[in-house]
């Protein structure tokens, strides 16, 4: 990479600068030279079946250079690397195979797992040495040491234990599927996590749309005995945390819509009060604070309390929080 910048020189680019959604109105007659697509590893790597937007950008990569761009290419595996990169004539993998399946016959490691009574098969494992021995030659890698960047972001993870009452509802949730004084229903693996994902952060919502918030809540006790609402960013997961921290820490966002696009790097220091299930979002959320002028470090507090323990350690190892992450990894 830096032979590359050493030998790179000032020119002029007639370029045009679309999101994602926007590709499907560009006229179609529509002419370039080359394709860049940045934070690549959204929208076009889904699998089995592509997605409407590789399909719209598919229209104008044929027969053309393409240039993905990401700093976090493979969050969640290798499996999504097969649709985004067959967007190019150029990958070997566009010549040879027509769908994912045909693909995954050969670097995949097929298996399945019960959901509701039934067997569904399932595509995220894959034969990682043969993937990467055929996209080696095509990808050039970057440190964020080697761009420029002084500091890198580290993890401070703070234990907020649960109320005796938090509990009382974890427990309800386990054994009968449901709060039924209060009208919260979780009947199935994934409503359970997500109710239980709500609880740990002070309010839970019910079948009317209605939530029940805890009197006490540890989180953010905790957050308006340490820190400053002066210099800090909080970022939670669901509307109403969102809602509820505003009213005591002004800059507050949404860990999902923040997690990209905005510049933190002046900011003192990042609270993640609720995490998103995304390894993606994971990766993405850590790099806000980051940038080349930042002379401080980086430092990104979680708070973990019940099942967020179990999110973090599945996103902070690439790996999505799903039911049956946390059936293999915590109830296996």
């Amino acid at each position: 990479m830096a032979d590359i910048v050493s030998q790179s020189r000032s020119i002029e680019l007639n370029t045009t600068v679309i999101n994602f959604h926007g590709v499907k109105k560009l006229p179609r007659d529509s002419k370039f030279d080359a394709i860049v697509i940045d934070e690549a590893h959204r929208w076009i790597t889904s699998y089995p079946k592509r997605s409407t937007i590789w399909h719209d950008i598919r229209y104008f990569t044929k027969n053309k250079p393409v240039i993905f761009s990401s700093g976090t290419l493979t969050p969640e595996g290798y499996s999504g690397l097969f649709n985004m990169l067959t967007l190019s004539d150029y990958m070997k993998w566009s010549k040879k195979y027509t769908t994912f399946k045909q693909w995954f016959l050969e670097y995949g490691k097929p298996y399945k797992i019960m959901i509701n009574d039934h067997l569904i098969e399932r595509y995220d494992r894959t034969r990682e040495s043969k993937v990467l021995k055929d996209v080696e030659k095509y990808t050039v890698t970057i440190t964020r040491k080697e761009a420029g960047h002084t500091h890198e972001a580290t993890d401070r993870l703070v234990n907020v234990p649960l109320t005796k009452k938090q509990l009382g509802f974890y427990d309800k949730i386990d054994v009968y599927g449901m709060v039924e004084k209060y009208d919260i229903i979780a009947d199935t693996p994934a409503s359970r996590n997500i109710k239980k994902h709500q609880i740990s952060g002070g309010m839970v919502k019910n079948e009317f749309d209605e939530y029940y918030i805890f009197k006490k809540n540890p989180k953010l006790e905790w957050l308006l005995k340490n820190i400053d609402p002066k210099d800090t960013v909080i970022l939670a997961y669901h509307v109403a945390e969102q809602k509820m921290l505003k009213e005591h820490f002004p800059m507050t966002g949404s860990v999902t819509k923040n997690a990209e696009g905005v510049d933190y790097s002046h900011i003192t220091r990042m609270v993640i009060y609720s995490m998103s299930f995304s390894a993606a979002t994971y990766e993405q959320v850590r790099a806000r604070q980051m940038n080349f002028s930042r002379d401080k470090p980086v430092e990104i507090i979680f708070l973990l309390s019940g099942i967020d323990h179990h999110v973090y350690k599945a996103v902070s190892n690439k790996k999505n929080f799903t039911s049956s992450w946390y059936k293999r990894n915590v109830n296996g």
